[in-house]
């Protein structure tokens, strides 16, 4: 048998006042973020605001958000930026 691909899988969850954000993501090599899937949801958790999806290639990322409703402006995307900076000072720390 050979395993090959050594990842690590982790579950995200992060909030601010207006969103949460819960995922999971898995880290290659390198440090970098091989995938970041997750959705939004308000703060009760009882409203979806949509789903990301998030990678990275050496020195290119993906960054896609879906089902995101209008009203929601950039406060989706600033949310999961500050958790991407959160995620690489810990994982390079």
């Amino acid at each position: 048998m050979n395993l090959s691909n050594k990842r690590t899988m982790y579950s995200v969850a992060n909030e601010d006042t207006n969103l949460k954000l819960s995922g999971e993501m898995t880290i290659g090599e390198g440090n970098t973020i091989s995938s970041f899937n997750g959705s939004f949801s308000s703060l009760e958790g009882t409203t979806h605001m949509g789903g990301f999806n998030y990678s990275e290639s050496g020195e290119t990322c993906n960054k896609n958000f879906h089902s995101l409703p209008i009203s929601a402006g950039d406060k989706p995307k600033e949310l999961l930026d500050k958790t991407i900076a959160a995620i690489k000072a810990q994982i390079n720390a």
